[in-house]
């Protein structure tokens, strides 16, 4: 893990998330977490609702942010993507943080509450997908539905060279993350149809042809 210099002031306000924490900790959600393969350095099972709570209390501020970030701890990481301000971050500071998505629920965050809402996130989506971790391609995946109003027809296309053989991913996470960006797609531009037909190829889950042909179908 990167060492980061805490400021007293930082280190005091860490504290007092941290006893915030510690007060809404639940053991059945945690344990619940773990068992879905979502593994932290450490995890109390707070929800995420309890969370922006939590959140709300606190000023966005990108130290607090990069120090909770970096900790590994569930609940400081979502706490992370909540209080990052959006202006103060950059495309270098979101390709840092990638290299940290190890799971699902992280990859949704981070993709929400903080990559799908800054300026560059068309460069985050078409950096995520460059990369050969599957996390980093979920990001992408998760990102793209909240921003496909601002591609036009040919971005959306060049996309669809990165999502289409997703949906022949043995991960069932990325797959219906792949299916879901390809509705959105299609929704905005019903042109792209015929050509997601003419170009998906689903060779080692054949079972999944018919219903993503179905999907594509509702839409011509």
């Amino acid at each position: 893990m990167k060492l980061v210099y805490l400021s007293p002031s930082i280190r005091k306000e860490m504290q007092e998330i941290k006893r915030e924490i510690v007060l809404s900790m639940n053991g059945i959600v945690a344990e619940s977490l773990e068992k879905q393969g979502l593994n932290y350095k450490r995890n109390y099972g707070v929800v995420v609702s309890r969370l922006c709570e939590i959140a709300r209390k606190h000023t966005a501020n990108a130290p607090l942010a990069e120090a909770l970030w970096l900790s590994g701890e569930r609940e400081f990481m979502l706490l992370a993507c909540m209080l990052q301000p959006k202006e103060e971050y950059s495309i270098d500071d979101a390709k840092k943080w990638l290299k940290n998505v190890s799971n699902a629920e992280l990859a949704e965050q981070l993709s929400f509450r903080l990559l799908s809402r800054v300026s560059f996130a068309n460069e985050v989506v078409s950096y995520a997908f460059q990369q050969e971790d599957m996390w980093q391609k979920l990001v992408a995946l998760y990102v793209l539905p909240r921003i496909v109003h601002q591609l036009d027809i040919a971005s959306s296309q060049a996309y669809l060279h990165e999502i289409l053989p997703l949906l022949d991913a043995d991960s069932m996470v990325l797959m219906q993350a792949a299916i879901n960006v390809l509705q959105h797609l299609c929704e905005q531009h019903t042109g792209l149809t015929e050509y997601c037909s003419q170009h998906m190829t689903i060779s080692r889950h054949p079972e999944r042809r018919k219903y993503v042909e179905d999907i594509l179908e509702s839409f011509l």
